[in-house]
């Protein structure tokens, strides 16, 4: 989200750092990440590049299962599905 904040502070190169490191991780949904990278691009007058990006964010959400789509931009982990043991 540290890339949200400096893409809306009109700072495109820290938050294209920001977006290309959550992409890395795949800690936030593909749609997301690429949707924002497309506009930072875009707004820095990269336009093909963005342009990619942007098809690519299309892409990811299309590739969705579910007719409902993501209801979230973070991605759960796995083992969040898993069932919490307490210590006894």
């Amino acid at each position: 989200m540290k890339g949200h904040c400096f893409y809306q502070l009109g700072n495109e190169d820290a938050a294209l750092e920001c977006y290309q490191k959550a992409e890395q991780m795949h800690g936030l949904a593909p749609e997301f990440v690429y949707t924002y990278i497309g506009l930072c691009k875009v707004s820095k007058g990269e336009w093909e590049e963005g342009y990619e990006n942007l098809e690519k964010a299309i892409q990811a959400n299309e590739a969705e299962e579910t007719p409902a789509k993501r209801t979230s931009i973070v991605r759960k982990p796995k083992s969040w599905n898993q069932k919490i043991l307490k210590p006894t």
